[in-house]
């Protein structure tokens, strides 16, 4: 019988009290329970470190807030785990049943695959376009992905997210673990260094949390523009890659469904969010020719642009 492998969960926070408790009883309550849990805080001011210090297995690590990166911060972590499997996750994303780490880490038995991401359920109040939105981007069919399916699924062959999400260390290293700075998209590139390195990645429909948020409009351009910058800024991974033919398929999905059902109101306001979204891409794809205070207003990520200018060379 081979021997058990060490699971490592790596959880970034920031004011995290609110559901941090929920989370980390959720994750020590699996049917395969994590070696360690490491909470990597950006200086918190709540009572996120109190609350992580008094629970069993966690490992409490604290970074100055200024120096957020998602994928500095991820791999600060990561360098300190024990575990043969790293699983990422964020502050806001709850285990929907007990089996979330047994389904995650199932496809990592298989030796071609060394990345695996979850099924992100919305919550109750999120909006219906949102739910829709995590309908079509999280199916309830397992599949795997590998450079062969770039030509039909362009980006999306590279679609996986660190809400939920799962390494195996020893592949997570040959390619070099996590890229920074990066404002946001270390998990898609990750998944593109071990793509193009001749490896698989999975998808596991089974491997369930509730995540979802209901952005406005200026968080979603924002959000986009952060998408559109790292798409530049990462360009070596999606050359001759197709940017937009899933996302075109999500949109007539959801408007499609949403005029079936007669929510013309909710149509009408994703015809806006598409706007804003779109416009954000667009201005992220461009945000070299933009002046360097255009970019600290529109990121989202305010620490990657608050330091645009040393980024940027």
């Amino acid at each position: 019988m081979s021997e058990r492998k060490k699971i490592s969960i790596i959880i970034p926070t920031l004011n995290a009290e609110k559901e941090i408790d929920t989370i980390l009883k959720a994750l020590l309550n699996q049917t395969i329970i994590p070696d360690e849990i490491i909470i990597i805080d950006s200086s918190s001011i709540d009572n996120t470190r109190e609350i992580c210090e008094n629970i069993d297995r966690v490992k409490f690590i604290n970074i100055p807030r200024d120096e957020f990166d998602h994928g500095k911060t991820r791999t600060v972590a990561a360098k300190q785990a024990i575990g043969d499997y790293l699983l990422f996750m964020t502050q806001d994303a709850i285990p929907a049943d007990k089996y979330y780490i047994e389904n995650l880490i199932k496809p990592l038995q298989q030796k071609d695959i060394p990345m695996v991401s979850g099924r992100q359920y919305p919550r109750e109040d999120t909006r219906y376009t949102e739910k829709l939105t995590r309908y079509f981007n999280y199916p309830e069919q397992d599949f795997v992905r590998s450079k062969k399916d770039i030509h039909q699924y362009g980006i999306k062959t590279f679609f996986v997210s660190d809400v939920c999400s799962a390494y195996r260390r020893k592949e997570y290293e040959e390619v070099g673990g996590f890229p920074y700075p990066i404002p946001v998209g270390e998990d898609m590139i990750m998944a593109a260094k071990l793509i193009y390195a001749g490896y698989s990645i999975a998808y596991a429909a089974e491997a369930k949390v509730i995540h979802s948020h209901n952005y406005t409009l200026w968080q979603q351009l924002s959000r986009n523009f952060d998408v559109g910058a790292y798409l530049v800024l990462y360009k070596k991974y999606f050359t001759n890659v197709a940017i937009t033919g899933e996302g075109i398929k999500m949109v007539k999905f959801i408007l499609g469904r949403l005029l079936k059902e007669h929510r013309f109101y909710e149509a009408g306001y994703y015809i806006i969010e598409c706007a804003a979204k779109l416009i954000g891409n667009k201005m992220g794809l461009h945000y070299k020719i933009l002046p360097l205070w255009v970019q600290r207003q529109c990121g989202m990520m305010t620490n990657y642009w608050s330091k645009a200018e040393k980024n940027n060379t």
